[in-house]
């Protein structure tokens, strides 16, 4: 299986499909991207980890909500491709964010 979240990235017109084109504080964004932690019949040893980092979508927000997704294939390229399907959900609550921790971004770590 492949696993990985659904993020935002950079918008690109040579490769990103205008359906997925999102226009945040004037900057364009590639969304739904298959962003993925692990392919497809990719040898894992037990105890590998995987780090990511996020920013959360709004100033100020105190949880974030992370979907993992999986899918059968390894070329998939978007969360709604065909096959690919939501496996979990992940509830991180922020820490009170201080002016010292305000550009922290929440880490999650995935342990195979």
């Amino acid at each position: 299986m492949t696993y990985g979240v659904g993020v935002l990235n950079r918008f690109y017109t040579w490769c990103s499909p205008k359906r997925k084109l999102v226009i945040k504080d004037g900057i364009q964004w590639c969304a739904d991207v298959f962003d993925k932690f692990v392919v497809n019949e990719q040898s894992v040893d037990v105890g590998d980890v995987v780090v990511r980092r996020y920013t959360p979508a709004k100033d100020g927000q105190s949880c974030s909500v992370i979907h993992i997704y999986c899918s059968e294939k390894d070329n998939v390229y978007f969360i709604t491709d065909p096959g690919v399907k939501r496996c979990a959900t992940f509830n991180i609550r922020s820490i009170r964010q201080s002016f010292y921790s305000r550009k922290r971004n929440p880490n999650t770590n995935d342990v195979w």
